[in-house]
């Protein structure tokens, strides 16, 4: 069974930014799903941000980042970008922590004027990190989640998305377990 880890940086309870998230993950029925969100670790982040070291709930977030064969990584559209919660959880992982790992990115905002966020702030994130980003970038305004699993536009770039991390996912975890091997000889 594969692991899938969901990273949200929703701000509210719910979460619209979650549920785009848990819709892609719902994709891969009978796969593990687990979900980090970043509004919980604030105060975590914070500390170590200020030199205070690795909380366990955060090193607990790290872990299900590394033990998943594939992530979901989900933000609101803040001034153009990505949250800052995301970018403060990012600034405290290790950059080779999500190399060659598969990725989908996804997003929530007011309007489609802000999809290309996706492109042009979050995939440089990603790719700065090395992981390996589906080409297929899932982004919702409030009118698309409203018509979530109606087989709409939505629906269709879940699908596709899901599709390409789903080819993704046996290729790179064949890969790791391939560097596993190579590092114990």
């Amino acid at each position: 069974m594969n692991a899938i880890t969901i990273v949200s940086a929703g701000l509210s309870r719910p979460s619209s930014t979650l549920r785009l998230a848990e819709a892609i993950a719902a994709q891969f029925p009978g796969e593990k799903i687990s979900t980090v969100e970043i509004r919980e670790l604030l105060p975590d982040l914070a500390q170590a941000m200020a030199g205070g070291g690795l909380s366990a709930p955060l090193e607990q977030a790290i872990s299900k980042l590394v033990d998943a064969h594939a992530l979901i990584i989900a933000t609101p559209v803040m001034k153009a970008s990505y949250s800052g919660m995301l970018k403060l959880f990012f600034d405290v992982l290790d950059p080779s922590l999500l190399q060659g790992k598969p990725v989908v990115l996804a997003a929530t905002g007011g309007s489609g004027r802000h999809a290309l966020m996706l492109d042009h702030a979050m995939r440089p994130l990603l790719n700065f990190m090395r992981a390996t980003v589906v080409p297929t970038g899932v982004f919702a305004t409030a009118e698309d989640l409203a018509s979530l699993g109606t087989g709409g536009e939505l629906d269709t770039r879940i699908g596709r998305a899901a599709e390409e991390l789903g080819a993704l996912m046996p290729i790179c975890s064949a890969r790791a377990s391939a560097e596993v091997v190579s590092a114990g000889a």
